[in-house]
């Protein structure tokens, strides 16, 4: 008798995604929307000032992006 081996599957195949300008968009939102209520807990959950509390968080989140951007062109 000769056994019939079957081809192992290393389970379903996954399609590699593009990541798009506007999912580069959305994925900073969500960092800044983060940043904004990390923010707003430090203020003692003050409310009030929402708006103040994203633009900060926007403005640290792009002063990093900027310090990486430098650092990864200097190599």
């Amino acid at each position: 008798m000769t056994k019939q081996t079957k081809a192992k599957s290393n389970g379903p195949r996954r399609k590699s995604r593009v990541i798009t300008k506007a999912d580069q968009a959305a994925f900073t939102d969500e960092q800044i929307r983060r940043r904004a209520y990390e923010i707003y807990l430090a203020r003692g959950r003050a409310s009030g000032d929402e708006l103040g509390d994203w633009l900060q968080a926007k403005k640290e989140l792009g002063a990093e992006t900027g310090r990486r951007k430098v650092t990864s062109t200097a190599s």
